[in-house]
């Protein structure tokens, strides 16, 4: 790799970080995790509600690490689990209305400064950001899918949530 691409991709991971940071930091004034805001936006898409293994798979984490931030919420009011109808064993988790309202009013909140900042940006400038950082998350989806060792089963789809 030359040295032109690895100035390229530490610039990449800090800027990678900085968004973390900032998404962080609003969230923290409702008293969220990043993980329990996807958790929110998930359900609010899917209003039946998912299985939590659905749910973790979509996520990308591991089922173990869902439990907790599930209880967290649940604690919150903010999502139920449910017995499904064919088998009781089995539960899918949904969102409450007091969650719906919650995520609804986070998500609008989070949405005003976006969109606010983004419209600072010359739509020209914005088509060539998601053509370029489009095509370099299908450059690396085809890296992972080729490395046998590194993440089977990733299809290199656009993120579900």
């Amino acid at each position: 790799m030359g040295q032109k691409n690895r100035k390229h991709l530490d610039e990449w991971i800090l800027l990678w970080r900085a968004f973390e940071l900032f998404y962080f930091r609003f969230l923290k004034k409702y008293n969220l995790s990043l993980n329990s805001f996807h958790v929110l936006t998930l359900l609010s898409r899917n209003p039946g509600g998912l299985e939590p293994s659905l749910l973790a798979e979509r996520l990308g984490i591991m089922r173990q690490a869902l439990t907790p931030l599930l209880n967290g919420l649940e604690k919150k009011h903010y999502l139920t689990r449910q017995s499904q109808v064919d088998d009781h064993r089995r539960k899918k988790i949904v969102l409450t209305p007091s969650g719906l309202e919650f995520i609804t009013e986070v998500e609008g909140s989070m949405s005003t400064l976006e969109l606010k900042a983004l419209g600072e940006i010359p739509d020209a400038e914005l088509d060539l950001m998601f053509e370029v950082s489009n095509r370099f998350h299908k450059l690396l989806s085809a890296e992972l899918d080729n490395n046998s060792d590194a993440g089977a089963g990733n299809t290199g789809n656009k993120c579900q949530l």
